[in-house]
C-alpha cells in the first residue's frame, strides 16, 4: 500500500494573523517519503482572489528546491522561508469577492505525482493600534 507524502506547515504566529510589513516566518518539512523519489520541493507565499467574475493571484515569494542540487541532499528535513510581506492586497472575504494568502508547499515527485499543502493566513491591518485622541 502507497501512502500520500505527509507535509508539515507551521507559521511563526499562533493565530495566522500579520501586519503588512510583517516578518512572516515558516518552517516546513515532508515525512513518510524516501528521499530518493522526490524531484523537486517548491515553495510560495502568495495570494488568490475569487469571488464573481475572474479569480487571480499573485506570487510574492518563490522557492525551487531540486533534488540534484549538491546543497539541498535531503528535501526531507526541516526547512524555514522568511519574507516580509508586501503592504498590499490585504486579506478580505466580502460576498462578491475574497482575497486569501497562504503558504503553499508543492511536491514533486520522480514518477509525476504532484501534492500540494497550503496554510492558510491573514494579511490585514485591522490589528494595528489605534492612536486614539491625536489629530492631524
Amino acid at each position: 500500500m502507497q501512502f500520500d507524502p505527509l507535509i508539515s506547515i507551521h507559521l511563526d504566529k499562533p493565530g495566522k494573523d500579520y501586519l503588512p510589513g510583517d516578518y512572516l516566518i515558516c518552517d516546513y518539512q515532508i515525512d513518510a517519503i524516501e528521499a530518493e523519489e522526490i524531484l523537486m520541493v517548491e515553495t510560495s507565499v502568495l495570494w488568490v482572489s475569487s469571488g464573481k467574475g475572474d479569480e487571480d493571484s499573485g506570487i510574492h515569494f518563490i522557492r525551487r528546491r531540486l533534488a540534484d542540487s549538491a546543497m539541498d541532499a535531503d528535501l526531507r528535513e526541516m526547512e524555514r522561508i522568511e519574507t516580509a510581506l508586501p503592504p498590499t492586497p490585504l486579506s478580505y472575504n466580502g460576498e462578491i469577492l475574497s482575497i486569501q494568502w497562504c503558504v503553499r508547499i508543492r511536491l514533486i515527485l520522480k514518477n509525476g505525482d504532484e501534492y500540494v499543502v497550503d496554510q492558510e493566513f491573514r494579511v490585514s491591518d485591522m490589528a494595528r493600534p489605534k492612536m486614539e485622541g491625536i489629530t492631524a
